[in-house]
């Protein structure tokens, strides 16, 4: 994620987090970071394994609910490698865009859907 960041810095993006706190709820949520140029929020995992991409995107998705200019919100799962077609295509079918670390920088950045 602080490679990432820095990628973000160095393409003149401004990165930040923040907490989001819920009436009712214990605690606060907060997501791993966030592109304010681009008003992408993206949620980075460990690990290029199926159940952490499932986790990203119900992450992603509660977090949406909970940010201004949602509708306008593009999100995505930052992850340390390529996952597999089928993990991609779940990606796909729930609007969650992927970049992933190569040898070379990030695949996958800039974003491709929804450009603002």
């Amino acid at each position: 994620m602080k490679a990432f960041a820095a990628h973000l810095a160095a393409a003149g993006h401004e990165t930040h987090s923040f907490q989001i706190t819920i009436k009712g709820e214990p605690g606060a949520l907060t997501p791993d970071l966030y592109d304010a140029k681009d008003h992408v929020l993206y949620e980075a995992k460990g690990l290029t394994t199926r159940a952490n991409v499932r986790m990203a995107i119900g992450q992603l998705a509660d977090y949406r609910r909970h940010i201004p200019g949602r509708k306008e919100l593009r999100v995505a799962v930052l992850l340390p490698s390529e996952p597999t077609a089928d993990v991609k295509d779940l990606l796909g079918e729930e609007y969650v865009e992927l970049v992933y670390q190569t040898d070379h920088g990030f695949a996958g950045w800039p974003l491709a859907y929804n450009q603002p």
